[in-house]
């Protein structure tokens, strides 16, 4: 923070946007098993590493992390604050309800 001093709202979203973004990927990841679960798997590489679920869980969570850096781009004129703090509301907002969506579901047996 000597280099670059940030503003006390910015310094919070640091820490606050990833933790947005990785909570949203791994409850993506939880819906893409309920819904393609992978029950032919040979060995624990292939359905961690080659499944579906895996690749979808591995580019959703890309495309969620860039959100803020593509918004902040196309809106320079707004600020940056602002953009990543609604940003970050709308991601943690829609990992909560993601999740309580996937809480109701009935697990596949």
């Amino acid at each position: 923070n000597i280099r670059f001093p940030l503003s006390p709202l910015m310094r919070a979203l640091t820490f606050l946007t990833p933790v947005a973004c990785a909570f949203l990927n791994s409850v993506c990841g939880m819906f893409i098993n309920l819904k393609i679960p992978e029950y032919g798997w040979t060995s624990e590489t292939t359905l961690i590493k080659q499944s579906i679920p895996s690749m979808a869980g591995m580019l959703g969570g890309l495309v969620a992390g860039l959100l803020p850096v593509i918004a902040l781009v196309l809106l320079k004129d707004i600020d940056a604050g602002l953009v990543t703090s609604v940003l970050t509301i709308l991601i943690a907002a829609g990992a909560f309800f993601l999740w309580q969506y996937i809480r109701k579901q009935e697990i596949p047996a």
